[in-house]
């Protein structure tokens, strides 16, 4: 068993998870989570509420965003700091913001003209800053439609579907920047995810690293299934990157249990003390 159980990679309802942070931080605790980090799409909104609640349950929390980069919109960059409410990051969440309010809007017309209407004002108000997808395929599902959310991605929702509509999304560059700029490091996210050869994806990561990347996604779900844990620290040890580790939790149907990479993540002390020192540093220099 680790000395410390981490999960640094999990979403609540301030984007697209089903939790609220204060639930969420619950659950946590509940599963024997001492450090977690609350890493929503696009805004750090909920940060606050979850830090006040994990200070009841006797847990730590890091502040954490996640951000969609990329023409295709498959790299996705974690950020960890101590400054959920920096003004670089907020200026780009109000874009985001407006550009998925905008995207929503899109999806909807086109399930509309598929068949499949549905109330674009509620879902907009349950959903919050960062509508997306998964918001449309749960609604869906409520509305009977489809059994589950799997269903609507294969049929309407996923890449190339019917009712997809594309992102316009950061450059990978820019978003390092932005984030380095707030006093949040930047991680890799789930590197297994990207649709890549084994060579493009080193190149990709020496390249990144040239612009601020500072470490790698080892313990997430997806690296388990496909290379292996070992493979991308490695990958990571090499390079002299840190290592982080998480569930990328957002509910208990769709995606991996919360926790679920905690007990494999052996050296989780020590990296996520070289995370921290990591954001003390960044910090230090803005």
């Amino acid at each position: 068993m680790p000395e410390l159980r981490c999960d640094l990679h999990t979403h609540s309802t301030n984007s697209d998870g089903v939790l609220t942070p204060s639930e969420l931080v619950r659950k946590a605790a509940a599963a024997g989570i001492d450090c977690l980090a609350l890493s929503d799409h696009d805004t750090t909104s909920g940060v606050r509420e979850a830090e006040e609640d994990a200070g009841l349950c006797g847990i730590q929390v890091i502040p954490a965003v996640e951000l969609s980069c990329g023409e295709d919109g498959e790299t996705h960059i974690l950020g960890y700091g101590d400054r959920p409410d920096a003004t670089p990051l907020l200026r780009l969440f109000e874009k985001r913001k407006q550009d998925r309010i905008e995207r929503f809007y899109q999806m909807a017309g086109k399930l509309k003209a598929l068949g499949f209407p549905l109330d674009e004002e509620a879902i907009l108000h349950t959903a919050g800053e960062s509508v997306g997808r998964p918001h449309l395929a749960r609604a869906l599902v409520s509305a009977g439609y489809f059994q589950d959310t799997t269903e609507v991605f294969d049929r309407l929702l996923g890449n190339d579907r019917p009712a997809y509509v594309p992102q316009d999304l950061l450059h990978v560059e820019d978003a390092l920047l932005i984030l380095t700029a707030s006093g949040f490091v930047p991680i890799l996210a789930h590197p297994s995810l990207l649709p890549d050869t084994e060579d493009s994806l080193l190149r990709k990561i020496d390249a990144w690293l040239e612009r601020g990347l500072a470490g790698i996604e080892v313990y997430h779900p997806a690296n388990g299934e496909k290379q292996g844990f070992s493979y991308y620290r490695k990958i990571s040890e090499d390079r002299r990157l840190l290592i982080t580790g998480g569930s990328d939790y957002h509910d208990d149907q769709s995606h991996a249990p919360l926790g679920s990479t905690a007990d494999a993540w052996f050296s989780a002390k020590e990296d996520v003390a070289a995370l921290r020192e990591n954001i003390q540093k960044l910090n230090e220099r803005l």
